[in-house]
């Protein structure tokens, strides 16, 4: 198989450093500006400013959404006035340059709010007024007609269901159901990196974009890659962990000869990402979700998603046996994993903490994980100094651990667990505080609040709204019996919702149908 890449590789290669060097502030980089604006009129100044904006993004600051929305919407008439005309690869260029500014990380992470978030109709509306912006993203693809071709594998009794995995280089979540269906189910599993495919088979995100916009002028799907051929004919199942671009991309392809099921799990981070809405969401035969807001929240903003036929939520498999409570507790003692980038939200950890000790100098706050220094951006630059004085200002009060290897061991003896997250798919480090005796503090994460909250996920008692609630629930448990009275409930609830028979059951009939 070749390790040459694909013509429109390169294609997309020379595209994009053309943006990095016009956007960026070299005299080579304004000197091609001046050309562009000169040569191009309009659409040389929108693309500058594209460039320049990309280029921002790019370095970690944000633009705020109502300064990036006319740009955005330039973009877009420039798109449709090329669709208009006839010339469909130009418009999808200008649209994906809008896809790019408006999906970029930096504008949904960061010290600003996700405008997909909690702007949704506004951050929507300019895609559903262009007509290029609706094809690409926002218009539901037609039913699928019936695809005849090879029958599935027949399994006698007793044989057992062949799953291939695909994934993009992140496998930690998806491990751990492979490892517990192959142990507790028999199931057989294959995986294939696609980052790792030769290099002319790899999905990219312009490949996608134009496996879509073939999609919408002739129906015609992409075909199945030489390296696919052989663990499609094995398996049974499909499993897509992430919908990111190999999601996207895997929709596109025809699998007619293998008439395999095919099923996809989308966590947090796809959610502010362009894939969900790009894909044939009805090329998939169920589309799972790790917690019911993701769910409301896509299934809100695309349509496509709502066009495959299963859409179930089941829980990340994770084992908590080894998270269990030991003898001494630390009952004024709270913990926070993860807190050292802004999502996390530590100032309102910080404050908490401020109130409790100016009535009671026991209270203190454990912050474990990477820390200001290792998570350090430029755009991030102001908030980590504030966070840092806080930090200072609150001297004992705050032990800053770094990250640790004996998480289960420290929250058996930590007092409560807080989730002060701007937002949060499941926060897995809940449950397993939860499961070694932590009370859990919640804040009721508030990009996900408009599609249902945290109490979609956790206990309505466990969830606060403000500092204020927090400080409530914090205090009312300062003696040993209201404290242990709590635990105990959380620890039962835990193991209650996550009972690894149940989640499991969830798990085959995703695969299994």
């Amino acid at each position: 198989m070749s390790s040459l890449p694909r013509v429109d590789q390169i294609t997309d290669f020379l595209r994009n450093r053309s943006v990095q060097v016009l956007g960026s502030a070299s005299p080579i980089g304004g000197a091609g500006r001046a050309v562009a604006e000169r040569a191009g009129g309009r659409a040389g100044r929108t693309f500058t400013r594209s460039a320049q904006a990309f280029a921002e993004l790019e370095g970690g600051h944000q633009i705020p959404w109502d300064d990036l929305l006319p740009l955005l919407t330039e973009l877009l008439a420039l798109a449709d006035n090329a669709l208009a005309r006839g010339r469909h690869q130009q418009s999808v260029t200008w649209t994906n340059l809008a896809i790019l500014l408006a999906y970029h990380r930096s504008t949904h992470y960061g010290p600003l709010h996700s405008p997909l978030a909690l702007r949704t109709d506004e951050f929507l509306a300019s895609f559903r007024d262009s007509a290029a912006g609706r094809a690409m993203l926002l218009e539901a693809d037609p039913a699928p007609a019936p695809t005849g071709g090879t029958p599935p594998r027949s399994r006698g009794d007793g044989q057992p269901l062949r799953v291939l995995i695909l994934c993009h280089s992140s496998w930690t979540f998806i491990r751990r159901v492979e490892e517990d269906l192959h142990e507790h189910a028999g199931i057989e599993f294959r995986t294939v990196d696609v980052s790792q495919l030769p290099l002319a088979e790899r999905p990219t995100h312009g490949l996608v974009m134009r496996q879509r916009s073939t999609w919408n002028r002739s129906g015609r799907l992409h075909p199945v890659p030489a390296a696919l051929e052989e663990p499609l004919a094995w398996a049974d199942t499909v499993f897509v962990e992430w919908g990111v671009q190999p999601f996207a991309w895997f929709s596109f392809l025809d699998l007619s000869a293998h008439q395999v099921r095919t099923v996809a799990r989308i966590h947090r981070f796809e959610c502010l990402t362009p894939y969900p809405l790009l894909a044939r969401g009805g090329a998939y035969d169920a589309i799972g979700f790790v917690s019911p807001p993701l769910r409301t929240m896509l299934e809100a903003v695309s349509p496509r998603i709502r066009q495959a036929p299963q859409r179930p939520t089941f829980h990340n498999v994770h084992s908590l046996e080894a998270f269990a409570p030991a003898e001494d507790r630390r009952r004024f003692e709270l913990v926070q994993i993860g807190w050292a980038v802004p999502t996390k939200d530590v100032a309102l950890s910080l404050e908490m903490l401020r109130r409790l000790r100016a009535e009671d100098p026991r209270y203190v706050l454990r912050l474990v994980g990477p820390t200001l220094e290792q998570t350090a951006i430029a755009s991030t630059a102001s908030w980590a100094q504030d966070i840092a004085a806080q930090i200072e200002e609150l001297g004992e009060g705050v032990m800053v651990d770094g990250y640790r290897s004996d998480v289960p061991e420290l929250l058996a003896r930590t007092g409560f667990i807080l989730s002060s997250s701007v937002s949060e798919g499941t926060h897995e480090s809940v449950a397993e505080a939860a499961a070694s005796g932590c009370v859990p503090v919640v804040r009721n994460w508030p990009e996900i609040a408009p599609w249902g909250g945290a109490e979609m996920v956790y206990p309505a008692d466990w969830i606060i709204e403000d500092v204020e609630s927090a400080v409530d629930r914090i205090r009312s448990l300062s003696t040993p019996g209201a404290f242990d009275a709590e635990a105990e409930r959380a620890r039962a609830w835990i193991r209650s919702s996550r009972q690894p028979d149940a989640i499991r059951a969830d798990y085959l009939s995703f695969l299994q149908g």
